[in-house]
């Protein structure tokens, strides 16, 4: 196989899933009803889906800023600015590539182009992605305990157990010690940076504190957001209903990466849950989740455009 060939193979592939996803959410809205659909749609409060675009597009300055504001406390130097460009070129990435890579990429890339040391400015990253994830789990849990839909109560004792397995394990990576060793090179010496990044952490919890905080800030924006959204097609939700659909979303994202944009994942795991467990009529649950990805669609066109302007910048 020649290397034009091989190049393709990762192109393809992202084509294939983008295809397959596409195909799930014409699906859902056939099933559902494509004019009942289209006229959630249409009706839509446009002033709403502004405001929760807004909202949404926060997530910009603020993960970038947990992201940089982590590395400073661990005294890794950097600017906020080429984090802001990583975090936008990140956000791009994983829209149009399977498998969430884009953290890993514009890691090597801040290290590449000597903006920050790649291995701790991954790490630290991927603490903050634990982070969302226990925060994930936590508003889950909060949800399923605070509604009152009955189709949802099931779920109950599986969300707290998923709860403290996460928080336990979180809490045993944090307890790992390694072996230092100066003559290691390549893939060692990597993991040996890596470790050391993790043990700077637990040895300053500011750190952990500011991810923390700034992750609760967007969680807290992400929940208004869908709130703004399911209000603009006419599903009001209560405060716990927007905690508990943001959760699942989050969890559903994390968990099938490998279809570039959650293409169709987002919008069955949305749907099913707004409309089996919190009673959102179908067409008005399937329109929200399709404005909800129009923002997601928007977002990701801010950020790429972020990435361009600032990206070369030195």
């Amino acid at each position: 196989m020649d290397d034009a060939q091989q190049n393709a193979r990762p192109w393809a592939r992202s084509v294939g899933f983008a295809g397959l996803g596409i195909g799930v959410l014409v699906g859902l809205i056939l099933v559902t009803g494509r004019g009942e659909v289209l006229d959630a749609l249409l009706g839509a409060h446009m002033g709403l889906f502004a405001a929760a675009f807004a909202v949404f597009c926060l997530q910009i300055p603020l993960l970038a800023l947990r992201w940089w504001w982590v590395l400073r406390l661990l005294d890794v130097p950097t600017r906020f600015s080429d984090i802001l460009a990583a975090h936008c070129g990140a956000a791009v990435t994983n829209f149009v590539v399977p498998g969430h890579v884009g953290e890993a990429v514009l890691s090597a890339w801040l290290e590449r182009t000597g903006r920050a040391p790649g291995v701790e400015a991954f790490t630290a990253l991927v603490a903050c992605k634990c982070l969302t994830l226990l925060i994930s789990l936590a508003m889950l849990a909060a949800g399923l305990l605070g509604t009152d839909a009955e189709a949802l109560r099931p779920w109950r004792a599986p969300a707290l157990i998923a709860l403290g397995s996460a928080v336990a394990a979180g809490l045993l990576a944090l307890q790992l010690e390694g072996r230092s060793d100066a003559d290691a090179t390549g893939f060692a010496r990597l993991v040996q940076r890596a470790r050391a990044t993790v043990q700077d952490l637990r040895r300053r919890p500011a750190a952990l504190a500011a991810g923390t905080v700034l992750t609760m800030l967007n969680a807290v924006a992400l929940c208004v957001v869908l709130g703004l959204v399911y209000a603009a097609c006419g599903a009001g939700l209560s405060p716990v209903d927007t905690v508990l659909l943001r959760a699942v979303d989050t969890l559903g994202h994390a968990f099938a990466g490998w279809i570039p944009g959650n293409l169709g994942v987002d919008e069955v795991v949305l749907t099913v849950t707004s409309h089996h467990g919190l009673g959102v009529t179908g067409p008005l649950a399937v329109g929200s989740a399709l404005l909800h990805k129009g923002i997601v669609f928007g977002y990701v066109l801010l950020a790429g455009g972020i990435f361009a302007a600032i990206g070369r910048r030195r």
